[in-house]
């Protein structure tokens, strides 16, 4: 009995034993790409909290009103000169400009250090109010 047990346990199949060590590899593989993924996923979540707690903080220091823009006023205006260099009748130089009026008004009293307006952008056209032609 006992050399009948021995030929069964010596007896070994390499097949098994590569699918065996194939499985084992691919299940290694499964979870290294399921623990990058895992770390992405972490990151944005990661990524998304700390953005909103920067938008938080941000707002908070934004709660009282400071000043508000109560109008915004365009002056335009253009102006014509004879050009001296050029002697024609009807050789000018013409110049246009245009200033922009903020009226700000400061509700809660407190000083203003410092103002910045940059990045303006209009999305509506300004109506003219007065249009003189001279010659």
């Amino acid at each position: 009995m006992r050399s009948r047990m021995h030929k069964r346990l010596t007896i070994s199949n390499p097949k098994v034993k590569y699918l065996f060590i194939a499985k084992i590899f691919v299940i290694v593989l499964l979870y290294i790409v399921l623990y990058f993924l895992l770390e992405e996923v972490y990151q944005r979540f990661n990524n998304v909290l700390q953005l909103e707690k920067d938008i938080e903080t941000f707002a908070s220091k934004n709660q009282e009103t400071v000043f508000e823009i109560n109008e915004i006023t365009y002056f335009s205006s253009a102006n014509a000169k004879p050009n001296d260099d050029i002697k024609k009748d009807w050789s000018i130089d013409i110049s246009q400009f245009t200033d922009i009026s903020f009226f700000i008004s400061n509700p809660s009293n407190q000083i203003i250090k410092s103002l910045e307006i940059k990045d303006v952008e209009f999305y509506k056209t300004p109506s003219v109010r007065y249009t003189s032609f001279f010659l």
